[in-house]
Order: C-alpha cells, then structure tokens, then sequence
C-alpha cells in the first residue's frame, strides 16, 4: 500500500499531531475506535475532541511500506507505534528500522510504543520482551485493546502522550530528514488525510494547503492574513513564532489536557467500581429498574429460615436482604453482619514477633516497621449505603416509593438528588415520596400549640443545607444528626458500623429529612424544618450544589479555612454573594462564632466539642428562621423540584403521567364540594340508604311479637332501599373511575390507583388536621378519666364529645376505600334487584376486585361507618379468586387488640404490607390484603396465600 503522508497543519487548530505506524492489523477500525476510523475513507477519528476537549490530529501511515514523497510538516508530536501482541518483538524491530530509514534517527525521541491485544489478555510477557531493546523506554510504552475503544485506554495514553512532549527538546519532532541526514528547506503540501477536531471537517484530497488554511481561518473566524503561514523565504523566522506560539499553548493545553484526562481516567475507574460493586451483590441483572414490588411483597425462605435478624449472611444477598427488612421495618436493615465467604480473609499472618523464640529486638522492629506483610484482604466489605444506592438503582417506582416510605418510617435521611451511576444524569424521585405525611406541633408563645399535617410534597418549610469542601477531619454528617435527632443516626456518616473508605454510590447523593416538632419544651425548633446534606465534596459536584443552594433558606458551609488562597475559594466566593444567610464552619480555625454581616457567620470548630457547635448552630438557625425579615428566607416545597430543567423527575414518566391526569379529572370534580358532602353527593349508594338497609337488616334478626308480619315488613324496607340504591346509578365520579379500570391493563392502572388515593387523601387534609388535633386533646382526657380512681359524670361527658368529633372525622374524611365501598353497593343493589341473569359492568365489578385483590391492593372487608360485613359483594370477589387462582389454600390471620394499640402497624412490619395507619385514629371497619407463598416454602407451610386481616380496635369509639 502506497500513498502520500504529508499534512499541512495549521497550529491555531492542531494541539497534538500524532503519527500512526505499524501493521493496519494492530488495530480494529470501526465506529467503536475513539482515536480513529475509517469513515468517508479517512483515518483520523472525529470523537477525539469531545473525549478530551483538546484539539489533536491523527496522520494514519499503519501498512505503508514506503513514503513516496518524502515530505511531512514539522511539529509531530509523537509517533505512536502500533504492534500487535505475539508479533511485538518483530514488529518493533521492523517499526524502529521504517522509522529511522524514513524520518532520521531523531524521529526515535519521540516514539511511543503501544502493543494492541484481544479483549481479556494480559501483556507482562510483552513488556519483559521489548525491555531486552536498548531503545526501549517502558515509561514510553502502553497497552490497548485492538478495537481502542476503551475510554480510560486511550486517556491514559494521553497522558503519557502528554508527558513525553513536556518532557522532549524540542517538544515537537522538527522535521523530516531526506535520507535520515539532511532536513527539507521546505514543506511540500501533497494529498493528506487530515483532521481538526474543533469542527471536524474533512480535507479533500485534492485540497491545496492554502485552502487548507483559509478553511481553517474561516472557521476560527480570524482574517486569513492573520493566520499563521509559512514560506520558503521566511522559514526560519516563522519557525521561531511557531515554537514560542506553541510552547505557550503547549503548556495550557497541557494543563488543561491532563485535567481533563485525568477526569477520565477517574470517571472509567470509578464506573468500573460500580460495575463491580454490582457484580458483587449479584445485582447486575437487576439494572436499571428491574426490581419490583412483587419480587418482595410475599413470603420466603428469608422470613421464616432464622428466628433472628442478627445472623450473617453472604455479600452477594445483601442487597435482597436489606429490602426485606427495611419493608418490615426493621431500622437495623443497613447494618447487617456479613459472613466471610473465605476462611483466609479472618486469619491474619503472624508477625515475626509471633514466636516466643525471637527476639525481642526483632519484636520491637515489626511494630517499628512502616509496612506490615500480611495477608489481609485489599477488598474491603461493601459499604451500607452502597448497598442502600445499589438497591434503590434496580427498583422499579413503585419498589422505590414502599423503599423512601419504609426509611421514613425508621428515621433515615431520604435521597432527594441521585446521580445515575453511569450516565451522571440527576433525578429527583418525587414519586417515592408522594405517600409521605408528616405531623408536627407548632408553638407559639408559652402555651399555644397547633398540629399540622401535611403530604412531604406540599409542605412549605425552611430548608437549611449543608455542604462540605474538601477532605476534613470532622464529619458534618454527624454533625447534622445532632441537630436533627441526637439519639439516632438520621445521616450515615463515617463513624457509623460498617462505614467504609471505599463508597462508591454515595458521592453526589442530596439526602433530605425533616424534623417535625412535638411541642414539647425540649423540642430543638418550634416549627418543621427540612434538612438537606449534599455527600461528597461540593467542589467536584456543582450541578447538585447548585440546584441545592437555589433551593435552601439558609446554606452551612463546612471547609478547612476561609482563606483566598485556598482551592475552596472560587466556591465559598459564589456562596457569599449570594443573599441567603450563610453560616461558615471552619475546622482548622478556632475562633468563636461572630456575625460578619447581616446573615452571614464564621464560627471555628478546632477544639470545639460537637455538643457546642451544635447548641451554637441550633440558636443562630432558630434565630434567623424566627427573624422578622422574611425576604432573606426563602421557604421549601418538596413539588418545585420538578421545575428545575436539569433534573429528571420519575413522575414524567407517560404512565405516571396519564394515570396523573385520569386521577385529576377525579379530584377536580370532587373540588366542586365541600368534602363533607362529598359522599353524599357523588357516593349515594354508601349514603343514608345504605345505613338504613344495614339498621332494617339487623332489626331482622331481632324480631318480636308478630314475626312473620314484622320480617315480611323489613325485607320490603331493604327491597325498597335497594330499588332506590339502583335508581341512583353510577354518578359521575364512579363512570371515571370505573370506566379507566376496564379500558386500561391492570398493570397499567398502577399509577392510576396511586394518583386516585394520594390526591383524594390530600382533599381531605386541611380539615382533617384541625379535627386529628381535637380529637387526640380530647382521647387524652378519655384516657386520663378512665385511669382516675374518681370516675366522675365528666367522663361520659367527654366520651360524647369524642363520639362527636369522630363523627366530624368520619364525614370529612374521603379515599379510595369510600370509591371501592361504592362499587360493593352498586354490585348488591343491581345483584338483588336482577339476581344472576343480570347484565351490565356492575357484573364485572366482582372479577376487577378480585384481580385488585390478587395484585396486593388492600380490600374493605366490613364497613366501619355502617358497622356491616357487605356479604354478597364479598363473597363473589373470593369466587373470583379462586376461579382466577384455582383451588389454592389460604391460611387466613387475623389481629384484635384495644384502638390505637399498633395492630396495623404491627401487620405492616410482620409481612410488608400497606395498612393506613395514622396518629390518633385506628382502622376504621375490617380490611384484608393477600400475601403470596413463595414456591421454596410451600411445601413446608401446606398452603399457597395467607389472607391478612386488619380490624377495627376494641373500645373504639
């Protein structure tokens, strides 16, 4: 193969020229090859410049045996030889004698020296051969795989690259030598392959090195005049421009080069880390999204093999095991014991001064000694939170809002800003936490105190956030859990069990929580305050730092000193101008705290016990939320984070999305009455008439005197009520509802089911919140008569003023559950009056519960408000289970126990289940939910579903 190998370069376009020798089988062209390939016929690679951001140009010579015209500019950087492994030691003779016969023995200073290989093959035999060359220099010498489409490949030879031109003299190869002695007066400007990578155009082949330069000036948008140019009679003193221009962008660009692959090198090893963490917890087929609700909601092996939680269990299940327990809600989920899979990892090698027969100077110099020979392991355990991230990457939504809900209900921080572990791209899991409520006290004065409860979403609260620049020496994670929650670690930091160095997940990650006050005197703030810590160091992660500051009430900033000299400066200087208050946490400075102007403090933590600065902090936070200034302070809604354009919010899923907007057409109905009225007005079947055939239906069983007269008398009233209940037909709401569950799959209407119950809960939570706080005051009271020895007539007062507030409760109170009660009574009202030759949907209301059922989805077994078990409906639901499932056998568990004992709670946390459960109020009436048998243990347990049944608490009023 023959062809002509010079190139004109222009040295405002090309940082780098490299030269390519060696056999065209070294290498695999392709579109997969970052430094090269062989698109439109050249071979130059057009990815060079996005990969590192600097401009370098490729000259292919790979299979030349000759150089026809023997011309090439001056200023080659390096000329890379490519040899393939098994041939390298021929290859490289031959490489070395092409290159001297063809550009002089001078060409050999800047010779690097790349063996390719297959995928998977180690090259230390080659390197031990090409160092029995004199010529060789191993620090000019680097591996790579045949297709050179690794991304930490290329950038580490790059940088050797780099390293080679800062350390050569000249820096740049200066010129071709006819016949290995003698240099060219002049560069001749033949056909060439060749390629900026600013623009990335191509160079004809019959392109002239002046069209070359003027197409280059155009693109830099510079007067072709003012390009640099070279000729014949100003050779030597454009030479000497050349070199000053170029050793002076040599050296930007070589900072600015070294930075970035740097960058590079740390970003593939970094993914490679993860790749392997995966791998480790058997969680590779698990990404991204794989996991869901079902792989977890049912019960295994892992629930009944051991009595205990504290048992070690093998690295490659924690990632299972700690979604189980962290779904019963167990807080002890990121600490869990790992068993040694190797017996080697435990057993230390002894030390010379293990034997009682040395001496003791040889036993002084091994601990004396800066290095100790042992046969520790260099892998160390996976950190919990790598376990925690590693999980939360593989769920689904739904897996990932039960996981955001089940770490509330522990008191863990929840990730509010997560970087995807390969692509680096933010999203914000705003689904996760739509079923979160939280409830506070606020006090106001001495005595005054007003409970709120609201969804996490649309609670309005200061947001204090803290960051870290730097590697420090005090853990501001820790830090924030004494101000938050002193007695438990809301944050994970480097002191808790299991913490590790090596964290591979964690850096990055926004966590949020939130403390809601009791009103209680020892509260530590008397308002709900949302705390947000950004892990990692804030100065390598700005896209997160800066959605957190724009989002913040006030910012704390934890950094070694506030010096302008210090790396730290550029970004403690952004986070001064800014006009939100800011409190300065020097750990290296011991100063007290001091307000340097209005809303920004410094205070030193050197000698400073944690206790103090957190009482120090709790004061200025307290005192600046409490200032009568109320433009400094900029309040927090959970819901504005999807309004940030660079952040991925799950709920712009299309699912997510059209089963928002069905709900929405719901609740907006619903928004037209008051919630009190809401039954009546859009749920008439579970209404007055229904009361009143569940009051005729028990005074059936209770018949005197005249009994047959009196029972045909009431079956007439309950016939008569149900005519009424099927005169009413399916109101609006019901049509929408109804008709978005048949028309839509099952899986389908997840996020349907979802939206309907979380947006028709938060209709009813501003009146709800008033009552819940009454009526908890007045239970108190109830309480407090009923343990008094001296029962007074105050207690059955009280007792009626309860039975009044949960009556105000109950009408202000509206879920899916009343949509669900309404589709029973539609069923036995139609079902009574038409029997089974019946036709229409409220036929198929049965089947659609039944598979709801099945699915997981809780179902009302008595009605708590009517005080009746709706039979009819019932048991056709179970007829279509079983005829869905065949003939399984259901163990069926039930729980009783006093109001407001747990029992709910208790259910959720034995078997992962999703109960409402709330302060102050028990389940109102019976519910059931379905657990699946795993196949491991069916043969065990002799059945295939357990029937979960959660009741209404005794003496509940």
């Amino acid at each position: 193969m023959e062809t002509s190998a010079a190139t004109v370069i222009n040295k405002t376009d090309a940082g780098i020229i490299i030269v390519l020798l060696g056999d065209t089988y070294s290498v695999e062209t392709g579109t997969k090859n970052i430094l090269f390939d062989n698109d439109e016929g050249t071979k130059y690679s057009s990815k060079l410049y996005d990969f590192c951001d600097q401009h370098i140009s490729v000259i292919n010579l790979l299979g030349l045996q000759d150089i026809t015209e023997k011309s090439v500019c001056k200023g080659i950087d390096t000329f890379l030889l490519l040899i393939p492994k098994g041939l390298h030691v021929s290859h490289y003779r031959s490489g070395l004698q092409w290159l001297e016969k063809h550009f002089g023995t001078e060409s050999l200073s800047y010779l690097m020296t790349v063996v390719t290989h297959n995928a998977g093959e180690k090259c230390e035999d080659a390197l031990k051969d090409l160092k029995a060359h004199d010529s060789f220099v191993e620090k000019r010498y680097h591996t790579c795989t045949k297709s050179m489409s690794e991304p930490e490949e290329i950038a580490e030879l790059l940088v050797k690259i780099q390293t080679m031109v800062s350390e050569n003299n000249p820096s740049r190869f200066p010129g071709l030598r006819s016949g290995g002695t003698t240099e060219r007066k002049e560069d001749l400007e033949p056909e060439v392959l060749r390629h900026n990578l600013m623009e990335s155009p191509v160079v004809k082949e019959n392109q002239t090195g002046d069209e070359v330069r003027k197409s280059a000036a155009e693109r830099e948008q510079v007067p072709v005049n003012e390009q640099w140019t070279q000729s014949e009679e100003n050779d030597d003193d454009n030479a000497a421009i050349e070199k000053g221009n170029s050793d002076k962008n040599l050296g930007y660009n070589d900072e600015k080069s070294l930075k970035t692959m740097n960058k590079i090198i740390k970003n593939s090893q970094h993914q490679r880390e993860i790749e392997t963490l995966f791998t480790r917890l058997q969680l590779e087929g698990e990404y991204p999204r794989k996991m869901s609700q079902e792989d977890f909601l049912q019960i295994g092996p892992q629930d009944v093999s051991s009595p205990t939680l504290d048992r070690d269990i093998c690295e490659k299940d924690l990632g299972h095991s700690f979604i189980h327990r962290l779904i019963k809600l167990d807080y002890r989920a990121r600490y869990i014991p790992v068993k040694q899979d190797s017996p080697d990892i435990t057993n230390s090698k002894p030390g010379p001064g293990s034997d009682s027969n040395d001496s003791d100077e040889n036993y002084l110099d091994f601990f004396l000694s800066a290095s100790v020979d042992s046969n520790q392991p260099t892998q160390t355990h996976v950190h919990p939170m790598d376990v925690q991230m590693a999980v939360f990457h593989c769920s689904d939504n739904f897996l990932r809002q039960i996981m955001i809900t089940k770490l509330s209900q522990c008191q863990y921080a929840l990730p509010l800003l997560v970087p995807d572990p390969f692509t680096s791209e933010i999203e914000c899991p705003l689904w996760a936490f739509r079923q979160i409520t939280k409830t506070w006290k606020v006090t106001k004065g001495d005595s005054h105190t007003t409970m709120k409860s609201f969804p996490i979403c649309k609670a309005e609260t200061p947001l204090v956030c803290f960051f870290r620049l730097g590697s420090l020496s005090r853990s501001k994670s820790q830090l924030m859990n004494s101000l938050s929650n002193d007695r438990h670690n809301t944050f994970f930091h480097r002191n808790c069990p299991g913490s590790t160095k090596a964290r591979h997940l964690l850096d990055g990650v926004a966590e949020i929580t939130w403390y809601c006050p009791s009103g209680k005197p020892n509260d530590a703030f008397n308002n709900c305050i949302a705390f947000g810590n950004l892990h990692g160091d804030a100065m390598m992660i700005q896209k997160q730092r800066d959605i957190l500051m724009e989002k913040s009430s006030i910012n704390v900033v934890m950094a070694a000193n506030l010096q302008k000299d210090d790396e730290s400066w550029p970004v403690m200087s952004e986070i001064l101008q800014s006009k939100k208050p800011l409190i300065c946490l020097l750990v290296n400075d011991n100063g007290a705290m001091v307000e340097v102007r209005k809303g920004k403090y410094k205070m030193g933590l050197k000698e400073r016990s944690q206790a103090d600065v957190s009482d120090e902090l709790k004061k200025i936070i307290q005192g600046l939320l409490s200032s009568e200034d109320t433009s400094m302070l900029k309040m927090f809604q959970l819901e504005t984070m999807s309004e940030n354009p660079g952040i991925k919010v799950d709920e712009n899923d299309d699912l997510c999305q059209s089963g928002k907007a069905a709900a929405l057409k719901i609740t907006d109905l619903l928004q037209q009455s008051d919630v009190s009225n809401i039954r009546d007005h859009f749920l008439p079947c579970q209404g007055h008439l229904w009361y009143e055939w569940c009051k005729t239906n028990k005074d059936l069983h209770r018949l005197t005197g005249n009994i047959e007269n009196d029972k045909s008398k009431k079956e007439r009233e309950m016939t008569e009520n149900r005519k009424k209940q099927c005169s009413t037909g399916c109101s609006k709401l019901m049509e929408l509802f109804i008709d978005r569950l048949f028309k839509i799959p099952l899986k389908d209407n997840k996020y349907f089911l979802k939206w309907t119950q979380i947006l028709t809960d938060a209709l009813s939570t501003d009146g709800v919140s008033s009552i819940l706080q009454n009526y908890d005051n007045k239970w108190s009271e109830v309480l407090a008569l009923k343990n008094s020895p001296d029962k007074s007539q105050n207690l059955e007062k009280k007792e009626n003023e309860l039975e009044d507030l949960s009556k105000k409760l109950q009408s202000a109170t509206f879920g899916l559950e009343h949509i669900f009660r309404e589709m029973a009574q539609i069923y036995e009202a139609n079902e009574a009056m038409n029997g089974d030759k019946g036709q229409g949907d409220w036929c198929k209301y049965p089947d659609l519960a039944a598979r709801l059922l099945i699915s997981g989805q809780p179902l009302e077994l008595l009605d708590g408000d009517a005080g009746h078990v709706p039979l009819k409906w019932i048991s056709s639901v179970l007829d279509d289970v079983i005829k869905t499932l065949g003939d399984q056998k259901v163990f069926v568990l039930s729980v009783l126990g006093l109001q407001s004992s747990g029992k709910s709670t208790m259910l959720n946390a034995m078997f992962g289940l999703q109960f409402a459960v709330s302060a102050g109020r028990c389940t109102r009436g019976a519910f059931m939910q379905m657990v699946k048998i795993s196949q491991e243990i069916r043969k065990d347990f002799k059945f295939d579903y357990l029937l979960v049944v959660d009741t209404e608490g005794l003496r509940a009023l």
